[in-house]
């Protein structure tokens, strides 16, 4: 059974599936790639039994009338590939049967060398199916979008694994996305010209959102659901899918402050540096915000340490003087996630949710938001 194949081909796909990959998995078979090799085609598929890749490509097959199916650990071929130069390789897969036991080799022929990689059988590979789907259009500028303003607030607590992934609902003409880590809330919106009828939330884990965000995607990402599992079709050649997260996600609009009175139109690339240069200083990175008519204050201190920071910026307000300290981090990765020019800041009190906008001409819409917990420091 023999097959040719471009090096840089080969090499682009198994990149690809290699992001789903655990190298260390209990199950030797998916510790590498799946080949599910067929006519003029090669299925290659990467996955940790959560999350799985599988792109197709191209090939000059020999005497391959029949699927054949192998396991190809990750490593060897992987690292192969990434000292040759691009040129065609011929594949042969050979079978030896020694006191009835069948052994199987992929043997790589070079234009210098030959190169032979022990394979198993592609039996022994975990594949989910999806099946019992509903299709949904997603536009991709607007899914991209909100995967990088929500990936960053999920937990990592796997004692509550509802909220290690992001939530994703549907309303009458738009998609919901939201994230919590209980100390940061994102909250976010894009329009759909379809919404699903059957089901109306899931909650998605991670990890496909995050290899998903590094794909060169069309203007629309086809979307496939069922009650436990969710596909996108990347584009002809790549599919991704992964079991969703089982339960019900928080109640997150209670957590959503209804009152904030106090509103900060600011600099966005102002008050990003400015946040990044004093949390430096700050211990347990906690940042103080003093805001009085016509200026903001940043301060921070490490007593163990004897440092200090102190920074002001004039601004337009001129309500009443109010402090509040937050995570300067996570506030700052918060607004780093944003584009335009200004930002938005809304607070009540200092022991309140503080929010985050980049839109602000509706302040009674509770979507397009981030949210941040306060940290109540002692004084002395």
């Amino acid at each position: 059974m023999k097959f040719n194949v471009s090096k840089t081909v080969l090499q682009n796909a198994l990149v690809l599936a290699s992001k789903c990959i655990n190298d260390k998995s209990v199950i030797p078979a998916m510790a590498g790639f799946h080949f599910s090799i067929h006519g003029q085609k090669i299925d290659i598929t990467g996955g940790n039994m959560e999350v799985y890749l599988t792109t197709t490509i191209d090939i000059t097959s020999k005497g391959m009338d029949e699927v054949k199916q192998l396991c190809v650990p990750i490593t060897r071929i992987m690292s192969l590939l990434s000292k040759l130069p691009e040129q065609p390789i011929d594949f042969d897969i050979k079978e030896t049967v020694t006191e009835g036991v069948t052994t199987i080799g992929l043997v790589m022929k070079t234009l210098s060398g030959t190169y032979k990689i022990p394979v198993e059988s592609g039996d022994e590979y975990v594949f989910i199916t999806v099946s019992d789907f509903d299709e949904i259009l997603i536009p991709s500028n607007g899914l991209l979008s909100a995967i990088s303003r929500t990936l960053f607030a999920c937990s990592t607590d796997s004692l509550r694994a509802q909220i290690t992934g992001v939530n994703i609902s549907f309303d009458e003409g738009s998609v919901n996305y939201v994230s919590t880590n209980t100390h940061v809330m994102s909250v976010q919106s894009s329009f759909i010209e379809k919404s699903l009828d059957t089901i109306k939330s899931f909650i998605v884990p991670p990890k496909i959102l995050s290899v998903l965000q590094t794909m060169e995607v069309g203007p629309h990402v086809k979307t496939w659901i069922s009650e436990k599992h969710i596909q996108f079709v990347v584009d002809d050649r790549t599919l991704l899918k992964s079991l969703l997260i089982d339960g019900n996600y928080i109640a997150y609009e209670n957590v959503i402050p209804k009152k904030n009175d106090k509103n900060l139109v600011l600099d966005r690339s102002a008050i990003l540096s400015a946040m990044k240069r004093v949390s430096e200083f700050a211990s347990g990175s906690v940042i103080k915000i003093t805001v009085r008519p016509s200026e903001i204050q940043l301060t921070a201190e490490n007593l163990d340490l004897a440092e200090f920071a102190d920074e002001k910026m004039a601004i337009d307000y001129q309500g009443e003087e109010f402090s509040i300290c937050v995570d300067g981090a996570l506030l700052s990765k918060c607004v780093a996630k944003y584009d335009r020019e200004t930002i938005h800041f809304s607070f009540k009190e200092p022991n309140t949710p503080m929010l985050i906008r980049s839109e602000y001409k509706d302040l009674t819409l509770m979507k397009n938001l981030m949210l941040i917990m306060p940290c109540i420091i002692q004084e002395n």
